[in-house]
């Protein structure tokens, strides 16, 4: 049974890895010579991908992950705390759990002429930070959905305890709260910086200047481009956008184990 289950694992790290290393592979062909494999690799598509400014786009998409997993864990984390913690009743729990679902639930692009008008008010537009905010609709509810349940998950002695203590809401929120949730905001961190990563639509609608663009509209534009650019230059630059996730999920996946192990 074991070795079945570690063939299954290699079978499907095989699975999820091959898309990857084709990527890699035609990344090395040389200009003017589409041949897969190339016969004579090269990395003139790198060179050439980080020339049109690819590298300040993938700066700019890593920064846009941080904003928002940052805003998300920031709202999502105390408030899901709240709602599973803090006796708040049945009624204001189920208008909760509604009013998550309903946004989760509703297309991104239903959304975007209204933010596109609020932003525009708001002097948000074309700035990391708006996206960041409105990229909120497609983070907030998997946060709130998260958080909330891995605090209903842990048992109430432990807070019921520190309450015996003296300790007051607020104390017990940084002193139990945190330190239980910590898989579950862990995992709403991972989760949030993959859906965003490449996001392409308030991407590509709400950046317009060119040093702001994140990796996924870049690679849109050379994609879509009438320069008709080289194989070697595309596969380099959607390698490029893919290997931040692929670090990002296994860092994180390492230290989500750790803090499950610590947990049980």
């Amino acid at each position: 049974m074991a070795r079945l289950a570690d063939l299954a694992v290699a079978f499907a790290a095989a699975t999820a890895l091959f898309p990857l290393a084709v990527i890699f592979i035609a990344s090395l062909m040389p200009p003017g010579v589409p041949q897969f494999p190339p016969a004579n690799p090269s990395d003139e598509g790198y060179r050439e991908a980080l020339r049109l400014g690819f590298a300040q786009s993938l700066l700019n998409s890593a920064v846009v992950v941080a904003l928002t997993v940052a805003i998300t864990l920031a709202l999502s984390v105390p408030t899901g705390y709240a709602l599973a913690r803090l006796g708040l009743s049945r009624q204001v729990l189920m208008v909760s759990v509604i009013l998550v679902a309903l946004t989760r639930a509703l297309p991104p692009s239903s959304l975007l002429v209204a933010l596109y008008d609020v932003f525009w008010h708001l002097g948000l537009l074309n700035t990391l930070v708006g996206l960041a905010l409105a990229y909120q609709i497609y983070t907030l509810p998997l946060g709130l959905w998260l958080v909330t349940a891995f605090a209903f998950d842990y048992s109430q002695e432990v807070e019921h305890a520190a309450q015996l203590d003296g300790a007051g809401p607020l104390k017990r929120f940084i002193y139990v709260g945190l330190p239980m949730m910590a898989p579950g905001i862990a995992a709403t961190a991972v989760l949030a910086g993959i859906e965003v990563w490449g996001e392409y639509l308030y991407a590509s609608v709400l950046l317009n200047s060119p040093d702001l663009l994140t990796a996924s509209v870049k690679l849109g534009h050379l994609v879509t481009s009438e320069f008709r650019y080289e194989w070697g230059v595309l596969a380099a630059a959607s390698f490029l956008s893919s290997l931040p996730p692929v670090a990002f999920v296994a860092v994180a996946a390492r230290a989500m184990t750790k803090l499950a192990v610590a947990k049980w």
